[in-house]
């Protein structure tokens, strides 16, 4: 199981950016599989102030960028003639015992004119382009 895991490898860069609680988030998706769009839009604090649509973007521009980008290269991308624009950094890739990749990554997010958002987050691989985030 992915959680155990994670939670037998010793990696401090994950324990001291997912902390517990955060790791406990990952049995959600596990428990009761959902669309990684929809899982983010339910339940993401970086996305509270978008629309179904602008949070479904984000949350696929995560997916895309984990998938494909290579460490260091930032996925931009926009939504809403610009009104939305965003960018995914992974920051570097690592495999845990059960096998499963995981990357840490930036997410920045700006909104209109509003004062850029942004967060570092880990998040593992389930299968080929579903990463599900480990921490908030």
């Amino acid at each position: 199981m992915l959680f155990e895991s994670i939670r037998k490898s010793y990696c401090p860069s994950v324990l001291k950016l997912a902390g517990l609680v955060g790791l406990l988030g990952v049995l959600i998706p596990l428990v009761n599989p959902v669309d990684a769009a929809e899982f983010d839009y339910l339940r993401d604090p970086l996305y509270r102030d978008l629309d179904r649509s602008q949070s479904a973007r984000a949350a696929m521009s995560v997916q895309d960028a984990l998938e494909t980008q290579p460490s260091g290269n930032t996925f931009t991308w926009s939504h809403d003639s610009q009104a939305l624009q965003g960018g995914v950094t992974p920051i570097r890739t690592f495999k845990i015992r059960s096998g499963h990749y995981c990357r840490e990554y930036r997410e920045v997010l700006h909104l209109g004119d509003s004062m850029a958002r942004e967060r570092q987050r880990i998040a593992c691989r389930l299968d080929p382009g579903r990463w599900v985030p480990l921490n908030g």
